[in-house]
């Protein structure tokens, strides 16, 4: 994340543990960038055709909340 990004809010979501059937979680190391360490990890859902979830469709189906 860029360093000016750092002083923007930001929001946390918990995962409900349970996916629509075909979906999936994938987990990836963040790779160092804008002068950071990277490291931490991120994870992204993907439906059934392996297409990215946008946030308000998670929550729309309570993978998050």
């Amino acid at each position: 994340m860029p360093v000016s990004s750092l002083e923007k809010p930001y929001y946390e979501y918990s995962l409900t543990g349970t996916l629509p059937e075909k979906w999936s979680v994938e987990v990836s190391e963040i790779a160092p960038a804008f002068g950071r360490d990277g490291g931490g990890l991120q994870l992204v859902v993907l439906d059934e055709f392996s297409e990215p979830v946008s946030v308000e469709m998670l929550k729309l189906k309570k993978v998050i909340e």
